[in-house]
């Protein structure tokens, strides 16, 4: 990788300035330094040899316009330098005034490339720019390769507002963007989703590991859903979607993160997938979704310091359409639930949440919920295993389409006393019993607390070695002829209130008691009807109460 020094270095050579546009093919030698008087337009084709200087005075720059072409392909050795007027480190001492002058962030304007112009730059280096926020703004155009190169001591504006030293924000798909480095600048680089963005770009001085960028980050900017098959895999610092309230995937169309990506969201933002997303870590891995506000995911990337910290609700959430498929595996889901649920799975047949974590989110209440993970509205094809649920309001709720059993954990493993306030899982009425399901997870109860809880006809639940379901006030289990309830040992179908079976499910740390009547019981349609077990506590129509 490229750094400030080449051949450039404090050479002096001759000195032509530019003040008009630039209407006819042109070629800039590097035995030439280049001085950008004002707004310069180009509509032919610019070429600019390897160890060319380039120097902008303040509000200069080029602009790329509509059928104009610029290729700046210089070497490892012969770096092409766009720069500021006052940087002798390049070129010389260009406007003669010693050391009167020194270069700074804001010096000059930028390069834009229109949307039907054309760019190549390899093995160039930009400093100094950005008194408009960028320094290169690759505008709309769809044939942009950006490789090689160095941004620094660049402008960018703020991860909030700004626009990144390198914009491309607004390009199409055939944008090529690799093997650059970013530091010292405000804000490094702006992205969309038309074009994968990849691990061979760094983010710090290649001398110097520790250096880095006020917000140290690729933002995402909202001015396009995601086009195609886009995958981002860079690790060295997260991804932000900060601008807009929504980031989509439409159908036919896929995002992939690679392993140990970091994907950070701002206040009311949430991602929304028609199409599909994977999100699979390797082993010893993970994929990580949280809040701007965590700076203990890759660094403080909102640029405050300590002055903020994450909490739950500090972003939306994941939302899986009726034709979304989305595939989870070593991922963590932090700091969201600004509207309910951090990963709902809407009414998605085909999702996959595998050893997961979901730590400090939201999730509403065990009364009107819809838990961290919502999978309430989900098909059969849904898949929930070995994940882990600790420091949420709710965790999770489910319906009757597909079985949860006793992968799932929750607590944190490193501190078994840390759970979820309302530490269950929710049974939504949202669909009966369908098919053959079976309950087991017997760290928690499964809650049944809206509606009638039905088995279909020719549908089974079976409950493991004791499991034990909750009910809330008015509720009931129904069982059809047709349809069967299928108990282990141990079980206990009893109160929400009752805290004796797993613990304070309600979350009112015992203020309320279970009595008769709390909820209606077990109902058969077949004879005798109202089922009188000794497992059924707490229900109006038993004797069994303790």
């Amino acid at each position: 990788m490229p750094g400030d020094g080449g051949t450039n270095d404090l050479s002096a050579s001759a000195v032509v300035h530019v003040s008009g546009d630039i209407a006819a093919n042109t070629t800039w030698s590097s035995a030439t330094t280049y001085v950008i008087d004002s707004r310069i337009g180009i509509s032919s084709a610019l070429t600019i040899e390897a160890g060319t200087v380039v120097k902008f005075l303040a509000g200069a720059g080029l602009d790329v316009n509509a059928g104009g072409t610029l290729n700046a392909i210089g070497t490892a050795t012969g770096p092409i330098v766009f720069t500021s007027i006052k940087d002798d480190a390049h070129g010389g001492d260009t406007n003669s005034d010693g050391n009167a002058s020194s270069p700074s962030p804001r010096d000059w304007q930028q390069i834009y490339v229109s949307g039907s112009g054309s760019v190549t730059f390899d093995h160039c280096q930009f400093f100094y720019g950005g008194n408009t926020s960028s320094t290169l703004d690759l505008g709309v155009a769809n044939n942009a390769t950006v490789k090689n190169s160095v941004f620094a001591h660049n402008n960018g504006g703020t991860v909030a507002a700004g626009r990144g030293a390198l914009d491309a924000g607004e390009v199409g798909s055939g944008t090529t963007i690799t093997g650059n480095s970013f530091y010292a600048n405000s804000l490094p680089v702006t992205i969309n989703a038309n074009f994968s963005f990849d691990d061979s770009n760094t983010f710090h001085d290649p001398a110097n590991a520790a250096s880095g960028n006020t917000y140290n980050c690729i933002v995402y900017s909202d001015s396009s859903d995601v086009s195609g098959n886009v995958t981002w895999s860079n690790t060295e610092v997260p991804y932000v979607v900060n601008r807009g309230s929504y980031f989509n995937i439409p159908t036919s169309t896929s995002l992939t993160l690679a392993s140990n990506v970091v994907v950070k969201f701002g206040p009311g933002v949430e991602l929304d997938v028609a199409g599909t997303l994977i999100a699979r870590a390797s082993l010893g891995s993970k994929i990580t979704f949280t809040s701007l506000k965590d700076d203990s995911k890759v660094g403080d990337t909102n640029g405050d310091a300590t002055a903020s910290v994450p909490a739950p609700k500090d972003w939306n959430r994941i939302y899986v359409s009726s034709t979304g498929s989305v595939a989870f595996d070593h991922c963590e889901f932090l700091y969201g639930g600004g509207s309910g649920p951090t990963l709902s799975l809407g009414s998605s047949n085909n999702a996959i949440i595998t050893n997961s974590l979901f730590a400090n989110n939201d999730g509403g209440t065990v009364g009107s919920g819809y838990g961290v993970l919502d999978a309430g509205t989900a098909g059969a094809g849904t898949k929930i295993t070995n994940d882990t649920f600790y420091g949420n309001s709710l965790p999770i709720r489910v319906d009757g389409t597909f079985s949860i059993d006793a992968s799932n954990v929750f607590h944190d493993p490193a501190n078994t006393a840390r759970k979820n306030t309302y530490n269950c899982i929710v049974y939504s009425d949202y669909s009966d019993v369908t098919g053959n399901i079976t309950w087991s997870n017997i760290e928690v109860p499964y809650v049944v607390n809206r509606g009638i809880m039905y088995i279909k006809s020719g549908s089974s639940l079976t409950l493991a070695n004791s499991v034990v379901l909750k009910f809330g006030a008015g509720w009931e289990l129904d069982v059809p002829v047709g349809a069967s309830l299928v108990q282990g040992s141990g079980n206990v179908l009893t109160s929400i209130k009752d805290d004796g079976p797993l613990g304070d499910t309600n979350g009112d740390v015992g203020t309320t008691t279970p009595v008769k009547g709390d909820w209606k019981g077990v109902y058969y349609s077949s004879t005798p009807g109202w089922q009188n077990w000794a497992n059924i506590l707490y229900a109006t129509n038993t004797t069994h109460n303790p």
